[in-house]
């Protein structure tokens, strides 16, 4: 197991052992630090790297651990805050996470616009330690009075998706909601960690001074953790020399030499790999190429698809 991992709570990391999840991603190794540490952080990483797991395995670390030492965690409230756009409540981010706190033993409850009322009158009785909703719903949890007694003990929000807010009338709405939170967290003599997730963005400094706000207009500090987006690929170019047995698939397939050689290069390749795109310039050069295989190979996998 990575060494960012071995600096997590030990339910933490039997968990991941159980799921057999031993490598950190590069936005695991380079958030969780700063985030165990209790600094407004905002992540910046393309999609499937592991964003949500690199905010919420110290999140959880240190509720756990805060927990353990009876230090700053209510028997009776909210601690964990989780702000995403309402399309992301269908993703399988939510199911993980829900899953990760049945087994850390920590409550996770959901709240949006079609929430039943049902459920929505058990968490203002017993509220979940962590509450994923949306920047909508957000606005509508300052307005019951016991839910607004739950938000005092509130000590993380992650803003998931935060660049698709920061630069509309949602955003607004959310940064405006943020001061709220702080203003009730407050009246408790604490304040809240804030962690943003983005894809990447033009100007993360801005999208930083967002999430951090100001404290009686000095902006909060936030640690910009970007990871390299780039993609680096290997490109050779080829030309194969031709061979003697080229002589006898050319004759076969009546085609010329060279293109018996490209042919058996193709097929090498193919042969080498699970699974392969071999890319042809015109829609006749791949119907071409396909028949000269079927031709050569009976039966060999190979298929057309015509594509843009």
């Amino acid at each position: 197991m990575t060494s960012v991992f071995t600096t997590l709570h030990p339910l933490i990391q039997d968990f991941l052992k159980h799921q057999k999840i031993t490598k950190a991603t590069e936005p695991q190794i380079k958030a969780i630090p700063p985030i165990l540490k209790e600094e407004n952080t905002l992540l910046i990483a393309p999609t499937g790297l592991g964003k949500t797991e690199a905010a919420i395995l110290p999140i959880f670390h240190n509720f756990l651990k805060k927990k353990t030492t009876h230090e700053t965690i209510p028997e009776n409230g909210i601690s964990i805050l989780y702000i995403t756009p309402l399309r992301a409540l269908n993703r399988d981010m939510l199911k993980r996470t829900i899953k990760w706190g049945n087994e850390l033993n920590i409550k996770v409850a959901v709240r949006h616009g079609d929430t039943p009322t049902a459920e929505r009158a058990k968490q203002s009785r017993s509220p979940p330690d962590m509450l994923i909703t949306t920047p909508e719903t957000l606005q509508i949890l300052f307005t019951g009075k016991r839910l607004r007694q739950h938000l005092k003990t509130i000590r993380w929000v992650v803003i998931d998706e935060i660049h698709e807010l920061a630069s509309d009338e949602r955003g607004a709405q959310l940064a405006v909601g943020l001061e709220r939170l702080y203003e009730i967290t407050r009246t408790a003599n604490h304040d809240f960690q804030r962690i943003g997730l983005s894809a990447t963005v033009g100007d993360p400094q801005e999208v930083a001074a967002f999430l951090g706000g100001a404290d009686n207009g000095k902006p909060r500090k936030v640690i910009i953790v970007e990871v390299d987006v780039t993609k680096h690929i290997k490109l050779t170019v080829e030309l194969p020399t031709t061979q003697k047995a080229d002589e006898t698939v050319a004759t076969e397939l009546r085609m010329e030499l060279i293109s018996a050689a490209l042919l058996r290069q193709c097929k090498k390749y193919i042969d080498n790999h699970i699974s392969t795109l071999l890319f042809i310039n015109t829609r006749d050069g791949a119907e071409i190429l396909t028949s000269r295989f079927h031709q050569w190979q009976k039966d060999y996998p190979i298929e057309v698809h015509h594509g843009s």
